[in-house]
């Protein structure tokens, strides 16, 4: 957790390569900064409804655990490391 934008750039490129990076690193970012803006929402959301934000918290427990088992399901990506020049 904290490396969340510059991740996004780096996997893009590895995963989808750089024929639509633009595109899609724009969606992947989008869905960032929407959930940086929604999670504070839901947390008073959470809070106000239940006067604790322990249930909130847990679904988010819930959603980064998710993700974390999608992120390690992906498998090695198609890197093609530059040539080397000949010395």
């Amino acid at each position: 957790m904290g490396a969340e934008v510059d991740i996004i750039a780096y996997l893009t490129s590895r995963y989808f390569g750089l024929r639509a990076f633009g595109e899609i690193y724009g969606y992947a970012f989008a869905s960032y900064t929407l959930a940086g803006a929604v999670g504070p929402w839901l947390m008073g959301l959470g809070f106000d409804r239940s006067g604790s934000y322990g249930f909130i918290l847990v679904g988010f427990l819930l959603a980064t655990l998710l993700a974390a088992i999608l992120m390690s399901r992906l498998g090695p990506y198609r890197f093609r490391p530059a040539e080397q020049k000949p010395t």
